[in-house]
């Protein structure tokens, strides 16, 4: 009886980071022959970051059993001959855990989630 063991561990991350800028009415006028006709009012920008992270690491442990049912045919003399057919299952057992962290502007539970 064979058994057979595999292990995976995997991470993903992710980081955004931005920006917006708005002006609420703004008007300006350029004039280059007049300066006295030459205006900007309402110039307040609104900037507003953006900063968002995200990761996850992930984990998995697996047992299997190989069962193969075959059927052969092998000739040595005179030719040599071998043929196999043969089915092959392997029925496994596995266990995964993984953690996300995510840090955004509007998180829940501290930015952490756990997963089974």
């Amino acid at each position: 009886m064979d058994a057979e063991v595999q292990a995976s561990v995997g991470a993903e991350f992710k980081m955004l980071i931005g920006g917006n800028v708005t002006m609420d009415k703004f008007d300006a006028r350029l004039d280059l022959l007049n300066d006295a006709n030459s205006y900007a009012k309402g110039f307040n920008p609104v900037i507003k970051t953006t900063f968002d992270v995200s990761g996850e690491v992930a984990a998995k442990v697996g047992l299997s059993t190989p069962i193969s049912i075959g059927v052969g045919v092998k000739i040595d003399n005179p030719i040599q001959y071998d043929a196999r057919v043969a089915l092959k299952n392997k029925p496994e057992i596995s266990a995964s855990v993984g953690i996300t962290v995510s840090k955004e502007e509007e998180t829940c539970n501290g930015g952490v989630l756990f997963k089974a």
